[in-house]
């Protein structure tokens, strides 16, 4: 018997029925919201941290991969097995709530709660947690640290990094560590805690996090406003920023991604449109009011043909129906896409929008480009039917990246590195900087356990 099948049988004794290992469950776990898959020789439910240390240290000893995984949902293959295959380290049993603390403001957790249920839970007692990635209802908070994620709200709250004050960390020789105080300020030392957050996986694994929580903010605003060309949009945003108001969300939709979502909402789109901006704030009521006159006023002084603002809950969910929407409509031009998430300046977003549709027109592809405006992290999405496009579109996102990289900007701003990008952090990042990455994977995981084959090209 082989050193990893022997590795395998510990496992299994120690799990028990809590181990996985048909070939329909394994194909289950081989893939996640990309076509990267790969299959792993076991599925494993840890229900707490204690049982994920000695699983560790089986894993260690026998050099077992191990593949923490969430809810599967990330873009880039960050949970998919590489060609080691290796154990999924399911956070599916450890979705508890540890503590909500009112007073101090912070909540403990596990890896496994999902993000849109933790959100509901300390908003029912008047707190609220920023970070909402659009998959929040199925996505867990685990996943989010692992990527850094970020979300429509990023622009005035920040990411789930500004939001996490302390991890407890399982390292590879299952030894669990705490990375900080779990005060606001802790400048003791080096940044662990920062160093694990959006590592996606490849340090360790997370078994608790310790977040820190805001009051519920007690009103909204939104204003839809349309715009005959996107550089007027994009315009318009920045000037509402200079203006004295920060979003909370600041969503730029170009015309193929307007068209696409028409048939599903009773909103009139003006004609002449080709590009929108989806603007919300909140706080106190009277503040809102200002920031909703701020923001109407801006846009219509910055070519937008029509803009319209509300407080009124009913109507804000029917104008972001054309946000929500755009996602699940591309599935009507192309069954598949390459959604890339780049980041550039705000003021460099109308260069990134004509090069990537310059881009996708020379391969003969459609493009729907949508996202953040307010933190310059554009979603540009690659519409392709067949093999033949795939190739394409899959020369496009090389010839997308170079662009972004001209423009001073970054491959990922929220889906991370996984396997998707691998190849273009060789070519994009500096070398030094991979050397120093891989110095500290090396030390954190000698042995190369966690995730192999994710972030760090080898």
């Amino acid at each position: 018997m082989g050193k990893i099948e022997t590795g395998l049988r510990k496992i299994k004794s120690l799990f028990g029925k809590r181990t996985l290992q048909s070939v329909e469950d394994l194909m289950v776990y081989s893939y996640d919201a990309t076509k990267k898959t790969g299959v792993p020789d076991m599925i494993v439910y840890p229900e707490d941290e204690k049982e994920v240390a000695e699983l560790t240290k089986i894993a260690s000893e026998y050099e077992i991969p191990l593949i923490p995984r969430g809810a599967g949902s990330g873009f880039a293959g960050g949970s998919v097995p590489s060609d080691k295959g290796g154990v999924i380290l399911s956070t599916e049993g450890m979705r508890r709530i540890k503590d909500i603390d009112e007073r101090n403001m912070i909540a403990i957790v596990e890896p496994g709660i999902i993000t849109g249920d933790f959100h509901k839970t300390v908003e029912k007692i008047n707190l609220f947690y920023p970070p909402d990635p659009a998959s929040l209802e199925f996505s867990t908070i685990g996943g989010n640290v692992s990527t850094n994620a970020g979300g429509l709200r990023a622009v005035k709250y920040g990411v789930t990094r500004d939001y996490v004050l302390s991890l407890k960390v399982v390292l590879a020789d299952g030894s669990v560590i705490r990375t900080r105080a779990m005060t606001i300020k802790d400048v003791a030392g080096y940044d662990i805690t920062g160093l694990f957050v959006g590592a996606e996986g490849t340090l360790g694994f997370v078994s608790e996090i310790t977040v820190k929580l805001l009051p519920k903010p007690e009103r909204k605003g939104t204003v839809l406003a349309f715009f005959h060309s996107s550089i007027d949009a994009i315009n318009a945003g920045i000037e509402v920023i200079r203006n004295g108001v920060l979003p909370a969300t600041m969503e730029f939709m170009d015309r193929t991604a307007i068209a696409l979502v028409l048939a599903t909402s009773s909103l009139e789109v003006p004609p002449g449109t080709l590009s929108a901006l989806l603007l919300e704030d909140d706080g106190f009521e009277e503040t809102v009011l200002r920031s909703l006159k701020i923001m109407r006023d801006v846009c219509l002084k910055n070519g937008a043909i029509e803009a319209e603002g509300t407080i009124e809950k009913e109507k804000a969910d029917e104008m972001w129906k054309i946000r929500r929407s755009i996602s699940p409509a591309l599935a009507k031009i192309a069954p598949f896409r390459l959604n890339q998430d780049v980041v550039v300046l705000r003021t460099k977003i109308p260069e990134l929008l004509k090069k990537a549709e310059f881009i996708a027109n020379s391969k003969g592809l459609k493009i729907v480009q949508f996202g953040h405006m307010g933190d310059g992290n554009i979603h540009v999405n690659f519409l392709y039917k067949d093999n033949e496009e795939e190739k394409r579109a899959k020369d496009a996102v090389g010839e997308l990246f170079r662009e972004v990289v001209e423009l001073k900007g970054s491959i990922t701003g929220e889906h991370g590195i996984g396997m998707a990008k691998l190849l273009f952090i060789k070519e994009f990042m500096p070398p030094k900087i991979i050397e120093v990455m891989t110095g500290i994977k090396k030390v954190f995981d000698p042995k190369n356990i966690f995730n192999p084959g994710k972030l760090i090209p080898q």
